[in-house]
């Protein structure tokens, strides 16, 4: 189910969180040396792939995936973590639309995240 999340103007950053095939325990004991507490640690996390795309009405502008996504809840990778995969890939989506407004507002809130001047 797509999630509004953010509106820049007429346009809205959406969520999916969408199921991912690869295997957790592989992936970060295997791919990412995670020890067994390690892994254990997150092991009950939501594991997914995560989609961001941009809407304007009823159409979808842009959208782009990240797989391996763990977090607490699917809802942290948006909200209490917003300023790593999240904004970065709401920017990554609008830039991909023409529309200089977009861009600028997208811009300041980006840099709103981090503190950036």
């Amino acid at each position: 189910m797509t999630t509004p999340v953010t509106t820049f103007g007429d346009y809205v950053a959406c969520f999916d969180a969408l199921p991912e095939d690869r295997d957790m325990k592989e992936h970060f004991m295997g791919e990412c040396g995670y020890s067994r507490k390690d892994y254990e640690d997150i092991e009950g996390y939501c594991w997914f792939i995560a989609k961001v795309s941009i809407w304007k009405g009823e159409v979808s502008l842009a959208e782009t995936y990240l797989g391996a996504c763990c977090y607490k809840s699917i809802e942290d990778f948006y909200t209490r973590f917003a300023s790593d995969y999240w904004s970065d890939m709401v920017y990554e989506c609008a830039f991909t639309i023409k529309d200089e407004a977009l861009h600028a507002q997208i811009e300041e809130w980006w840099r709103s995240l981090r503190d950036v001047e």
